[in-house]
């Protein structure tokens, strides 16, 4: 167990497993939304799965989980309210659960997993500049007065 949560506490491995929430629009509209979905859900899975194996949360982070179950419940009890309840609602809320158990397991390694996010941040300043270049129609939208505003990834 300590080998596989050192691999994935490793700066490459968060950076990788965090890209697909930086992807979000790009996979939405490429139509590709199961497949955006299943990329999501393993860190959220390796999340759980710590949680299971560990039995164990730091004492720091408790204050934290509380307050994310407490909004989770939230929306929870107002979908029930408003009749607008929905699978695809609870999948995102223990998707976001999981993302949260997740980082929390990374922070015993701080430095990995500061290195893994700026590794992440770096491929998005990446691929926005291969927009820019290859792609400009992708990198940029127009507003009501004509001027372009770069997106990049984020939209387009």
């Amino acid at each position: 167990m300590i080998v596989a949560k050192n691999f994935f506490t490793n700066k490459w491995s968060i950076a990788v497993l965090l890209l697909p929430y930086v992807f979000m629009d790009f996979l939405y509209k490429n139509n590709a939304e199961s497949i955006f979905l299943i990329l999501r859900s393993i860190p959220s899975l390796l999340g759980f799965l710590f949680l299971i194996i560990t039995l164990k949360i730091s004492r720091a982070s408790i204050p934290f989980l509380l307050g994310l179950i407490g909004y989770i419940a939230t929306i929870g009890i107002s979908g029930l309210l408003n009749d607008n309840l929905s699978m695809g609602l609870m999948i995102n809320c223990f998707i976001l659960l999981g993302l949260c158990l997740y980082i929390i397991y990374c922070m015993d390694h701080f430095d990995h997993l500061i290195e893994g996010l700026c590794i992440l941040f770096i491929i998005v300043v990446l691929i926005t500049l291969m927009l820019m270049v290859l792609s400009p129609s992708t990198a940029y939208i127009y507003d009501d007065t004509g001027k372009q505003i770069l997106v990049g990834i984020f939209g387009g």
